[in-house]
């Protein structure tokens, strides 16, 4: 509960962040150009800070478990994505491409 806490902490900052940068630009405080950089910084500095900030949790037994069996569920779907991926493509032959984003999909 509290990783869902914090984790929502950080999306709405990162929201705030948006939406004062949209703000700037329509009050003319800003130009297009200093938004992208403005974008650039949210993206490449902010964005990752959040995200290390977000599983910066106390370590526990139960959520080692939780962890481990997250992990072993990964490597069982991708297992059978790549069975059927294999058997699938027998039959639609399917190109390099269309094989990496069935087995590694979102």
């Amino acid at each position: 509960m509290e990783l869902s806490i914090s984790l929502t902490k950080q999306i709405m900052a990162m929201f705030i962040m948006i939406l004062v940068g949209f703000i700037l630009i329509k009050k003319k405080i800003c130009r297009i150009d200093d938004s992208k950089m403005l974008s650039a910084i949210v993206l490449y500095v902010a964005a990752p800070c959040a995200i290390i900030n977000s599983f910066l949790i106390k370590c526990t037994p139960e959520k080692m478990k939780g962890f481990i069996l997250a992990i072993v569920a990964a490597i069982i779907v991708h297992i059978i994505y790549i069975m059927l991926t294999y058997i699938l493509g027998k039959f639609f032959h399917f190109n390099t491409i269309e094989k990496a984003s069935i087995i590694y999909s979102n």
